[in-house]
C-alpha cells in the first residue's frame, strides 16, 4: 500500500480547505476522507489484481495510493512506478501532440489528411486532422476483438494503416461522430510526417520529457521493460488468469503506451494549467460537460483506466488496474474530494 504523504499533507491543508472551521477538525475531515477513499480502493481487488490512484489538486499531485500486485505468478505488489497500460488515455496524448504542432505552426487540422500523409488513400470526401482528432472522421472503428488485439503485431505506424486505409469512410467527414482508434492511428502518422520524427520519439522528446513523465513508456510486448504489470482477465470473485495475446504495437497513437496514475495526472494538470498548450484547446482535448467535468476512459485486452477532471475546481482523479471487465466508477472517488474542497 502506498504511504501517506504526511508532510505534504500538513502543508496543504490550510491552502485545501476553506472551510471556517480549526486545524484539526479540518485534519480530521481529511483523514476520514482519505480513509473512506482506501476502503472503497480495497473493493477493486476483487475485480483487479492491483489498482493504483492519484489525486491532483491546484497543479499539484497531492496524494497517490497503490494496492495489490503488479504480477500474480511472482507475487510483485504494485508501486509507484508500476507501468499499467493505459488504452485510449494515449489518445489523450497523441491529440496533446497534435495541438503542440499545430501552435507553432507545423499542422493545419483543418488542412486534408494527405497534406501530411500522402500515401494514404484519398476518399470521396476531404479528411481533416481535427476531424481524425474529435471522431467525426468516418473512419471506422475496430470490427471487432480479434483487430483490437491484434497479435501480428506492426513494425512502423506506416503499416498499421495497411489494416484499414483501403476501407470506404462510414459517414460524411464532419457530419456524424463515430469513436475511432484507427482515426488516431491515421493522427499519429499526421505527427509522425509534420514534425519530421518518428512518432515514439516525437512523443518522448516533445510531451513526455517535458512533463516529467519518467514512468510513461510505449508499450511492445517483445521488449523488457521494468516495472511492467502484467495483463489479466477476471475468472470470478478474486480470480484471474493471463491474457494470453494482445499486441498494441499497431495502435500506439490510439492506445499503446504504459504508464502510471501519478504520469497521466501530470499530464492533465499541465492541459489545466496552459503550461503547454492554450486552455481553450485543452478543452478540445478533455471536452468537459456543462459542468466542467471530463471523463477519459482507455478500456482493453488485460486493464482499465479513468481520468476525471473537474476544470472549475482544478481536481484531476486517475485509476488504473489491471483487469479487464470491471466499469470503474471513479465518481465515488470524485464525490469524496470534491466535498473537501
Amino acid at each position: 500500500m502506498g504511504k501517506f504523504k504526511h508532510i505534504i499533507i500538513f502543508i496543504l491543508l490550510f491552502s485545501f480547505f476553506s472551510l471556517n472551521v480549526s486545524a484539526q477538525k479540518n485534519d480530521d475531515l481529511y483523514k476520514k476522507a482519505i480513509s473512506e477513499i482506501q476502503e472503497t480502493l480495497k473493493l477493486y481487488l476483487s475485480e483487479f489484481p492491483g489498482v493504483s490512484l492519484a489525486i491532483a489538486y491546484k497543479g499539484n499531485i497531492i496524494w497517490s495510493d497503490y494496492l495489490g500486485y503488479a504480477n500474480l505468478e511472482y507475487k510483485i505488489p504494485v508501486s509507484n512506478k508500476t507501468k499499467f497500460r493505459v488504452y485510449s488515455i494515449a489518445k489523450t496524448w497523441t491529440a496533446l501532440a497534435l495541438i503542440v504542432l499545430a501552435e507553432s505552426g507545423y499542422v493545419d487540422i483543418d488542412a486534408p489528411v494527405q497534406k501530411y500523409v500522402p500515401s494514404f488513400p484519398k476518399k470521396k470526401y476531404v479528411i481533416t486532422p481535427y476531424q481524425l482528432a474529435t471522431h467525426t472522421s468516418g473512419i471506422r472503428h475496430y470490427r471487432d476483438d480479434d483487430e483490437a488485439k491484434n497479435c501480428s503485431g506492426c513494425e512502423t505506424v506506416e503499416k498499421a494503416l495497411n489494416l484499414f486505409k483501403k476501407d470506404s469512410l462510414l459517414f460524411k467527414p464532419g457530419t456524424q461522430t463515430l469513436y475511432s482508434s484507427w482515426g488516431y492511428v491515421l493522427l499519429s502518422a499526421v505527427i509522425e510526417n509534420a514534425s519530421g520524427k518518428e512518432y515514439l520519439q516525437f512523443m518522448q522528446s516533445e510531451i513526455f520529457n517535458p512533463l516529467d513523465m519518467q514512468n510513461t513508456v510505449y508499450d511492445n510486448p517483445a521488449n523488457v521493460i521494468p516495472n511492467r504489470s502484467g495483463i489479466y482477465t477476471k475468472e470470478g470473485r478474486g480470480k484471474f488468469k493471463n491474457v494470453i495475446c494482445s499486441d498494441p504495437t499497431c495502435k500506439w497513437g490510439s492506445g499503446g503506451f504504459l504508464s502510471t496514475t501519478e504520469d497521466i495526472a501530470k499530464s492533465i494538470i499541465s492541459l489545466l494549467s496552459g503550461d503547454i498548450i492554450n486552455k481553450e484547446s485543452a478543452k478540445i482535448i478533455l471536452h468537459p460537460d456543462k459542468d466542467g467535468i471530463s471523463i477519459i476512459n482507455g478500456e482493453g485486452a488485460g486493464g482499465r483506466a479513468q481520468i476525471w477532471a473537474n476544470l472549475n475546481k482544478n481536481l484531476v482523479i486517475v485509476f488504473v488496474g489491471n483487469a479487464e471487465g470491471k466499469s470503474i466508477r471513479i465518481q465515488t472517488f470524485a464525490e469524496k474530494i470534491s466535498k473537501l474542497l
